[in-house]
């Protein structure tokens, strides 16, 4: 049953990597949205069928905790979970890297570590969960993989050359001396966490593993959206609304406009062109939830709300002609001098890995207290690295 189950995952993860590459596409013609479909239900009827699968499982641990025939004939009563291999195989296909360590336990004979999970009552299959934060930033970005190297290095170009002069035939111009060209570094640091499941919840309830491994992709996830926009860049990436002279600096704020206590339209309208056109035309406005609701209510010169709800799904809405998204990690402070949203062409924040992620079981480290280690790492930096291309918008002290 244990094989079976981490068949079904594993077949169930390869679908849903395949759905989310097609639905970050722009645009969907005829036979992508086919495709679409098509694994859409298929992963359905994975679920259905592990659904089902977890019913019988059910009925026999029943069975087997009133002391009655256990197993049906063929099938093992003490099922093995997925190796090491399976599990980093299952595991490398979600996001990526950081710098934080966090222990914690789940067992069988304590309800909330997980004896719910295994109690003799009949419950809902699966696991009750609030909905988890929309992340953004990681797909938004330019992401670079380094091979043989410990860190990445980016020439920048800091000055152009001063204008051409217009000369005689015979003369060469005047030598440039403004030209000038800088470097950014990133150095991929470390992001890790474990997890220890006991042995009996994993008698019980093989497919635990592979919960606990969607959960610790998405906490990574999380970990790593909120740092992309909020990191000090010590030992973590650099986030884009951190003042810094090595990302995004105090020059590219916007106030003007801007009251000490709300965004106005007049403050978003200079937002908008402080982006060159070339990257107007490809930003996006990023703001905490509770900034949207004050900008659904911002009306123009001639009372027309500034927010354009689209009315096509799967069409983001816009705010001045241009797409938005609400995060959960954006500033959400609406006080005198804090930053509020920010605008900017995402592919100019740029993040590097070193540490594809890796999950370790470690089966027998934990031997006397009967438990499992599931570790997983990964390494990454990130920054932005031309702050041109994007705009903050602050809101002023007085």
């Amino acid at each position: 049953m244990a094989n079976k189950y981490k068949d079904l995952f594993e077949k169930r993860s390869t679908l849903i990597v395949e759905l989310r590459q097609l639905a970050e596409a722009d645009e969907l013609g005829a036979e992508d949205q086919e495709k679409f479909d098509k694994i859409k239900a298929e992963i359905r009827g994975i679920n259905d069928k592990i659904k089902r699968m977890q019913e019988v499982t059910g009925f026999e641990e029943e069975l087997r905790q009133a002391g009655l025939p256990g197993p049906l004939a063929g099938q093992s009563d003490d099922p093995t979970p997925p190796t090491p291999n399976d599990a980093d195989k299952y595991f490398e296909r979600f996001i990526r890297y950081g710098q934080q360590t966090e222990l914690r336990n789940l067992q069988a004979d304590s309800d909330p570590a997980g004896g719910y999970l295994i109690t003799p009552k009949q419950f809902v299959k699966g696991i009750i969960k609030g909905i988890d934060d929309t992340l953004y930033l990681r797909g938004l970005a330019t992401i670079h993989t380094l091979e043989g190297a410990t860190s990445l290095g980016m020439v920048t170009l800091e000055n152009d050359p001063s204008d051409p002069d217009w000369t005689p035939e015979l003369k060469s111009g005047s030598k440039d001396e403004d030209m000038e060209f800088g470097e950014r570094e990133l150095n991929p640091h470390l992001l890790s966490k474990m997890i220890l499941v006991s042995e009996r919840l994993l008698r019980h309830r093989p497919d635990i593993v592979n919960y606990v491994q969607e959960r610790l992709a998405y906490k990574f996830s999380t970990t790593l959206e909120n740092v992309y926009m909020n990191g000090n860049g010590v030992r973590k990436p650099l986030g884009i609304f951190v003042p810094s002279a090595d990302g995004i600096s105090t020059k590219r704020d916007i106030s003007t406009g801007n009251t000490p206590t709300a965004v106005t339209f007049d403050g978003l309208t200079r937002a908008k062109f402080n982006l060159k056109p070339h990257y107007r035309s490809k930003a996006t406005w990023i703001f905490h939830t509770d900034l949207l609701v004050q900008i659904a209510l911002i009306k123009d010169k001639n009372d027309n709300y500034i927010w354009r709800e689209s009315t096509r799904q799967g069409e983001p809405g816009t705010i001045l002609g241009i797409n938005y998204l609400e995060s959960a990690y954006a500033p959400s402070d609406i006080s005198a001098g804090k930053y509020v949203g920010i605008l900017g062409y995402f592919k100019n924040y740029h993040i590097v890995d070193s540490l594809s992620m890796q999950i370790k079981w470690l089966g027998e480290l934990y031997t006397e207290t009967n438990q499992i280690g599931l570790k997983a790492q990964m390494e990454t930096d990130g920054q932005p690295v031309l702050e041109e291309a994007f705009t903050r918008i602050k809101l002023p002290t007085a």
